[in-house]
């Protein structure tokens, strides 16, 4: 089968291949429960960009060549049951009688089906097919296409999970009135400008982002054009927010939270790390290798110290970072088809999908490592 490897580390596009002669795998390979899936989209992340540069290669012990990518969309070809047998649509090449039974699963062959393949599983997304743990998917609604499917999980969960789930306590639960999210226009600020409005109705949704046409459609009441000069912690200076989401910024966001947030009750919910200012050259080539070395140990000690200082006065600090868990998924599938959640595909493709060739993945890689997408990059394997 086709599939898109890691081969190397690096930003460039010498760190991937498009491979044509991948074993794809069978019925016969799925582990009890598991599912064969047919792939028809699959989703680029930041994460993805992350480790193809060798960040946390360390933590997850990839094997080079390595299948990339988390995120995934398609239909079921095959459920193995809990006895070791599979139901499947895919030739078996066991000539003997059809001993399958019904599967356990909640998922049955045809099903549509939109999952994140958490790293370190030993296989990626980017391929024709793939064996996914049912715990990892969702049933797919039939109005949901499988390019806007693929381009929802990582960022729709890590921003669901950060500020509607139990990582911050729920914030957008307690209905907060205004809310700063830093960095609008990323994958994740964009679900959380939507998430603003359709869960907690907040009366204010500020952002900064140099976005702004784009973020006012996606909620946004106020755009600050950071690449302009626009410092948010001056504009935004004693308004009294509820609530600073930040997708971007890190340890610069901390420092000036408290100008912005109300004195008492303010939250400042993080899924980034800190810059990597502080560092001498050694320590941050090491960090650009691998973050469990220095900079990991700095900032875990920052953020003890900011939960610390929340007793004190300062803003509440949450830091979340979403390992490959699907908790909210099927809450954001259900505001898709009410209108009330969309993504957005990459605006500099015309806010289409890729085709599965290696120009197009080496352009969705490159942009991808440069930070400066502002949509979504998904590789159509097929309608």
């Amino acid at each position: 089968m086709r599939a898109f490897q890691q081969v190397g580390y690096s930003r460039g596009v010498d760190a991937v291949q498009l491979a044509t002669d991948v074993p794809a795998p069978t019925a016969e390979q799925l582990p009890p429960g598991h599912l064969l899936v047919r792939v028809k989209a699959s989703a680029l992340n930041y994460g993805d960009a992350f480790l193809g540069r060798g960040g946390a290669r360390k933590i997850f012990n990839i094997v080079l060549p390595s299948i990339i990518g988390r995120d995934v969309a398609g239909v079921v070809e095959a459920v193995n049951d809990d006895g070791g047998n599979s139901n499947s649509d895919v030739p078996s090449s066991n000539s003997g009688p059809d001993i399958s039974i019904r599967p356990k699963s909640s998922f049955k062959v045809g099903d549509r089906v939109v999952a994140i393949v958490p790293v370190g599983k030993g296989r990626g997304t980017f391929a024709e097919h793939i064996i996914i743990d049912p715990k990892d998917a969702e049933h797919l609604p039939d109005s949901i296409n499988f390019c806007d499917a693929a381009a929802l999980p990582t960022p729709g969960c890590t921003t669901y999970q950060a500020i509607v789930g139990q990582a911050a306590t729920g914030v957008l639960t307690r209905h907060p009135r205004k809310i700063l999210v830093l960095g609008g226009s990323t994958s994740t600020g964009q679900i959380a400008l939507q998430l603003a409005k359709a869960v907690a109705q907040c009366s204010e949704i500020a952002t900064t982002s140099s976005q702004a046409e784009l973020c006012k459609s996606l909620g946004a009441t106020v755009v600050i054009n950071h690449r302009a000069g626009e410092d948010w912690g001056e504009v935004l200076a004693g308004q009294n927010f509820d609530v600073i989401y930040d997708c971007i910024e890190g340890l610069q966001a901390w420092t000036k939270a408290s100008r912005v947030l109300k004195p008492s009750g303010g939250e400042f919910v993080s899924i980034v790390m800190d810059d990597t200012q502080g560092l001498n050259a050694d320590q941050f080539k090491r960090w650009q290798t691998d973050p469990s070395f220095t900079g990991m140990i700095v900032f875990v000690a920052r953020v003890i110290s900011r939960k610390f200082w929340s007793n004190f006065g300062y803003p509440s600090y949450y830091w979340y970072v979403n390992v490959g868990t699907t908790a909210g998924l099927r809450e954001l599938l259900d505001l898709m088809t009410h209108g009330q959640l969309r993504v957005v595909l990459d605006p500099d493709n015309n806010g289409q999908p890729y085709a599965p060739t290696m120009q197009a993945f080496g352009t969705m890689w490159q942009r991808q490592q440069s930070g400066r997408s502002h949509g979504r990059m998904v590789i159509k394997w097929e309608d």
